[in-house]
């Protein structure tokens, strides 16, 4: 089901739970009213999505909604200028623009790696010119960071591990850039880390759909975009149903440093 589905079945629910305060006959005849009108809003429901097909997500089709590494190679593909949606730069820049970095980064002949791996850690996506700047992203969906035998959070390893390859490539200190992304608004255990979120990715994408002159590569885009947030918005239902506290975090549209 859709989510505009989702939300108006749950209203329904909502509004039927308050009648058991209703006299019996009065009660009998509200029920009748609302699955009649129930009845009436699926059918339309069904009819258009014969046009729309609001319940289809390739990633849930092919099972892979779930999978932490599929989401990292997204966002990779996103970011490298040489990637194959033939943009350029384009999605670094938006990204770029999110977080509040600066746009020149964009233009430096900058590589973007995978699961590349420190002294302590293995960092999701980075994103690094030498001499210029080095950004590392560490990427969780439903799951929490690691600790180490002596009790160090993933987050504290990897920092060290950016430090130490931000010196391997000769990036000062004031362009070496730590980001934790997830769903649900953790906070990481390291302060150095700055906690982004999915669903501003799936702006990102959005922006990136609507400028980009590959039309395949925008609908692609664009339907990611819509998959990320129907990731997140059945993870606020499940805190929502749990009666559980939203995490908190510090993280806007636009990150202020």
């Amino acid at each position: 089901m859709a989510i505009g589905g989702k939300t108006n079945f749950k209203v329904l629910l909502d509004g039927f739970n308050r009648l058991h305060t209703a006299g019996g006959s009065d009660l009998m005849q509200i029920t009748g009213r609302l699955l009649r009108d129930f009845k009436r809003t699926h059918q339309r429901s069904l009819k258009l999505q014969k046009t729309t097909a609001d319940d289809f997500n390739l990633l849930d089709t092919l099972k892979v909604s779930g999978e932490e590494v599929r989401h990292s190679m997204m966002l990779a593909w996103l970011l490298n200028r040489e990637a194959t949606h033939a943009q350029g730069n384009l999605g670094f820049r938006l990204f770029l623009k999110l977080v509040g970095l600066s746009g020149e980064y964009a233009e430096t002949p900058y590589r973007v790696v995978r699961e590349m791996s420190g002294m302590e850690s293995r960092i999701d996506v980075e994103v690094a010119t030498p001499g210029e700047f080095i950004v590392h992203i560490e990427n969780k969906i439903h799951s929490d960071e690691g600790y180490s035998d002596d009790g160090d959070a993933q987050t504290q390893r990897e920092w060290r591990d950016l430090l130490r390859r931000a010196r391997e490539l000769e990036v000062r200190k004031a362009n070496v850039h730590g980001f934790f992304l997830t769903l649900d608004r953790h906070a990481p255990a390291s302060p150095e880390f700055h906690p982004i979120l999915w669903w501003q990715i799936a702006d990102v994408l959005d922006d990136f759909s609507t400028m980009s002159r590959a039309k395949q590569v925008s609908l692609f885009a664009a339907h990611y975009a819509q998959a990320l947030r129907r990731m997140t918005f059945e993870l606020t239902q499940v805190y929502e149903d749990e009666n559980q506290k939203w995490p908190q975090s510090k993280t806007r549209r636009k990150i202020s440093r």
